[in-house]
């Protein structure tokens, strides 16, 4: 299969048992689908298209699909493909994406691509994300000989941290061509996210097994300057994770949980570092909020969560019955719920059904 081929996706309705949500599976299970990292753009700003990764043609590549009818064309073709990490432009006209060591800028009309930025052979660019403007792209990378080599689970992971790899963060004007290191340490490195309304400020995490790591949540400005923890690890910690920007950059969430096993949804102002606790629910592993702040999405260990953020009142939306197996990536089926643009409903990835696949819940 090439680059521009059409397929169809049959699309399937169904009631969800425990809810009475409208439930469509959008990709079929015969091959590996997923929708992209749960905060990348990854919608057209009208809700109806969709970016994701299917290997359907034996490689992992990246479709345009829209939810509607399922017609779907493919991207990209061959191998190399970062098939989580794509995100459309805020106007849905390009689509920057990674092959190989090198971020691409694809038109979405004529499937043109550009190639944006190469990283030195020396290092390996992991995650990346793009300013509210697309002028800017923060990216994490690590040294390469401080690698450990993954089995397509999680074995890796805490050797990984215990190498205190060296890496860094680069800042990369993409109208000048022109990039920054503004960090770098033996330390590992994660989820690079530019502050919505203000490219100066970049969120990231230190990598690593939560009870292992000294504290996720960092902050730095892109010149490198004032890096400062968002939040020393406390006594009760177990972990904190998946930190995400709201839309207005007014803060940013993130999920917490005590070594008693409760959890909690927490927010940070960026400016003040002021902590709000705004409610305790259930075991998320993911959580999102929509545009306007007003609901919460997450997935627990077998359902989607759903959250009224003014009454703080939380219901299950609808079974997702994930097996969180890895079929190559780590990642390929967390359901990472995300709300469509429109907040009419969530997406989310399950195997429930055999190979991953996409799935949608009507709100």
């Amino acid at each position: 299969m090439s680059k521009g081929q059409k397929h169809k996706n049959s699309l399937i309705k169904y009631t969800d048992e425990f809810t009475g949500k409208r439930v469509t599976k959008l990709t079929p299970e015969r091959c590996v689908n997923h929708h992209q990292y749960f905060y990348n753009k990854m919608f057209t700003s009208d809700s109806n298209y969709l970016i994701y990764g299917s290997d359907r043609d034996g490689n992992r590549n990246l479709y345009k699909m829209n939810i509607i009818n399922g017609d779907a064309v493919q991207l990209t073709e061959g191998n190399g493909i970062n098939d989580f990490g794509s995100i459309l432009s805020n106007d849905d006209k390009y689509l920057f994406f990674t092959r190989n060591n090198t971020i691409y800028k694809m038109n979405l009309d004529t499937l043109d691509e550009v190639p944006i930025y190469q990283e030195p052979k020396e290092w390996s660019s992991r995650t990346f994300d793009i300013s509210d403007d697309n002028r800017f792209i923060a990216m994490t990378q690590i040294y390469k000989k401080d690698i450990i080599e993954g089995k397509g689970d999680w074995s890796s992971f805490e050797p990984q941290w215990r190498k205190k790899p060296l890496c860094r963060i680069v800042y990369f004007d993409i109208e000048n061509n022109k990039g920054n290191v503004i960090l770098e340490q033996n330390c590992w490195f994660g989820h690079p996210q530019i502050r919505p309304g203000n490219n100066d400020t970049i969120l990231f995490c230190h990598e690593g097994p939560g009870n292992l790591i000294d504290a996720r949540l960092w902050l730095i400005n892109s010149d490198g300057s004032n890096r400062r923890c968002a939040r020393e690890k406390s006594e009760n910690e177990l972990v904190t994770t998946h930190e995400f920007w709201l839309r207005d950059g007014s803060k940013f969430g993130f999920m917490y949980r005590e070594k008693d096993q409760k959890t909690f949804l927490k927010f940070i102002n960026p400016d003040t570092l002021e902590e709000n606790t705004l409610m305790e629910c259930s075991h998320y592993l993911h959580f999102i909020s929509n545009r306007e702040g007003s609901m919460i999405t997450g997935d627990g260990d077998s359902f989607i969560y759903i959250i009224d953020v003014a009454n703080k009142k939380e219901e299950k939306l609808c079974f997702h019955g994930s097996h969180w197996k890895s079929y190559g990536n780590t990642q390929d089926s967390h359901p990472h719920p995300c709300f469509t643009p429109d907040s009419m409903s969530v997406l989310f990835t399950s195997d429930k059904d055999g190979l991953p696949s996409i799935y949608k819940v009507d709100l």
